[in-house]
């Protein structure tokens, strides 16, 4: 707990022991008094609460499932995000992680190009300046698409829990082979503000990082779950 939801969390518990103390003298009445010890346990916890119920629906109780299919590692990926990197840096970045599992990655910008990345050298970590970039000329065909996106919730859920998919598509196909997702719970609590954050953000089915996710499924590499 950070120093300043201590002093958060300490000032509630005084202001709520304050309120009961002066409601048990006004009224000697135990359903009360029980009433007003449940909303002050409630106030700061009821989006823990219901985010947990959710996610758990979502998470064990609908279509989605979890990776449960190997590949063979691809030479090149095509690497799509729901909103494409702005800056031409972020991209490098992205290319420099999937350049531990690939020989070559293409990204797609805002602007709407197409880069592709080839690592000079294939050792890790792959640094930054390590990273070049490929005319168009010299692409590779693409093996697999690596597609990430938010899941859609109805509108209640959406309150309450965010999540987002990574789906690995066949390129000459266009057929989905492998897919991960996560949900995490989003952070209401104004008192518990990073109190109950272990209680938060757990994964089912998958990571949200794209390349972890490829390394999972890879012929060779870890056992898919």
């Amino acid at each position: 707990m950070g120093i300043a939801s201590a002093f958060a969390f300490s000032i509630y518990v005084l202001v709520a022991f304050g309120v009961y103390k002066i409601i048990q003298i006004i009224t000697p009445k135990k359903i009360v008094r029980g009433v007003v010890i449940v909303f002050f346990i409630l106030l700061p916890t009821y989006d823990i609460i219901i985010s947990s119920i959710l996610r758990s629906y979502y998470c064990n109780f609908t279509e989605m499932k979890r990776v449960n299919k190997k590949i063979e590692r691809p030479e090149v990926v095509l690497y799509e995000e729901e909103h494409p990197f702005s800056k031409y840096k972020y991209a490098v970045n992205e290319a420099r992680s999937y350049l531990y599992y690939v020989k070559a990655i293409q990204i797609k910008t805002r602007n709407g190009g197409v880069h592709e990345f080839r690592a000079k050298e294939y050792t890790k970590p792959v640094k930054r300046e390590n990273v070049f970039e490929v005319v168009k000329e010299q692409r590779k065909k693409v093996d697999l698409t690596i597609k990430r996106e938010s899941l859609i919730f109805p509108w209640f859920v959406k309150e309450f829990l965010h999540g987002q998919k990574i789906e690995i598509i066949n390129t000459d196909t266009n057929k989905v082979i492998a897919w991960s997702k996560r949900i995490n719970h989003k952070k209401y609590n104004f008192i518990f503000i990073d109190t109950g954050y272990f209680l938060r953000g757990k994964s089912c089915g998958g990571t949200v990082v794209g390349w972890s996710f490829l390394e999972q499924i890879i012929k060779g590499e870890k056992d898919a779950k």
